[in-house]
């Protein structure tokens, strides 16, 4: 009889761990300064860019950083429990900082999983509702980006550039001529849209003069996906010599502006300068530039300081639990030795 009781009390301690266990790997893991780490380490993920124009550095908050928020596919920011118990609300996840580039300070990413279909850079800051509030204007968001793939005559750059006839002409005959973006080429049989291509390590770029308004009337900013070579430098080909091969054919190379290196003041930067660069022809804007520093100093997403969201609550749920057990399973010797 001692020993049926005692396995029960086992039993029931197994499933409770089991059970919080399982609590713990629903919510998308956040590392410690609140950027996104996927929930379970082997969900396939595509890296995307942003250059955060100049003027979205935060003047009414501390934290000077992008944000990203996407609310279908996996880990959506609806759907993580946050430190209060509710959800990751607008604006979402941090995005991490890309540091590699010594000058430019506004350049972000995410490694988002592949099924996620629509995400929105922001410049971390909820400026609410009440339009009076210094705080409303200084939130900047782009307007939402898709990120399933691109098609030829989707309504984007890539319809007038020649892109779409040299991808078909180079991609069964010349894989090399893409570079590192061969494998975002593929031909879409589910839709049946001819060669498409994903948007894997390509980057976000903001066109300051073009502006929308979401469903709630907040201004949002527009912006195009460029293939990313690296060094500040995109373009609307895969490569840069490919661009520049095709410039007749609207082909063309820009180079993200670099922030200034010493602002007077890293919360409130100044205004760019009105002789800067202005935007050529068929090209986005030469503007988007941050003069802020990091916040913090960033890390890689494998950084071991990944911490689950809610963990702490649910790792005191668990211990609570299993005291519980094993007083409980102490008691019962007692009472039957």
């Amino acid at each position: 009889m001692k020993k049926k009781i005692l396995s029960i009390f086992l039993a029931v301690a197994l499933l409770l761990s089991m059970g919080a266990i399982a609590s713990m790997s629903v919510s998308a893991a956040l590392d410690a300064d609140g950027r996104y780490v996927p929930t379970d380490p082997t969900t396939p993920t595509f890296r995307y860019y942003f250059a955060m124009p100049y003027d979205w550095a935060s003047t009414t908050s501390d934290i000077n950083t992008a944000g990203v928020y996407w609310w279908n596919g996996t880990d959506p920011c609806g759907d993580v429990a946050g430190e209060s118990g509710g959800t990751l609300a607008w604006p979402g996840y941090k995005a991490y900082r890309d540091t590699s580039i010594e000058g430019f300070d506004n350049l972000y990413y995410v490694d988002c999983p592949q099924d996620v279909p629509t995400i929105v850079w922001n410049n971390y800051v909820n400026g609410g509702t009440d339009k009076t509030l210094p705080v409303y204007t200084d939130a900047k968001q782009a307007q939402d980006c898709k990120i399933e793939f691109c098609a030829e005559f989707d309504g984007t750059i890539y319809d007038d550039c020649g892109l779409f006839e040299w991808a078909y002409d180079n991609f069964d005959t010349n894989p090399e001529a893409f570079g590192s973006f061969y494998d975002n080429f593929y031909i879409d049989e589910e839709f049946d849209a001819g060669l498409v291509f994903k948007y894997n390590n390509m980057i976000h770029v903001i066109d300051p003069t073009k502006t929308s308004e979401n469903f709630e009337g907040k201004k949002t900013y527009v912006g195009e996906w460029y293939f990313y070579y690296g060094n500040g430098e995109y373009g609307n080909y895969p490569t840069k010599e490919a661009a520049l091969e095709n410039a007749d054919k609207g082909g063309f190379v820009d180079t993200i502006v670099k922030a200034p290196s010493t602002p007077s003041d890293p919360q409130k930067p100044t205004n760019p300068d009105a002789t800067q660069p202005t935007t050529k022809p068929g090209a986005p804007s030469t503007d988007p530039q941050s003069s802020t520093d990091p916040a913090t100093t960033d890390v890689p997403a494998s950084d071991n300081t990944a911490i689950q969201t809610g963990e702490a609550t649910y790792a005191v749920m668990l211990l609570v639990l299993l005291s519980a057990v094993v007083v409980a399973v102490v008691f019962a010797r007692k009472k039957y030795e």
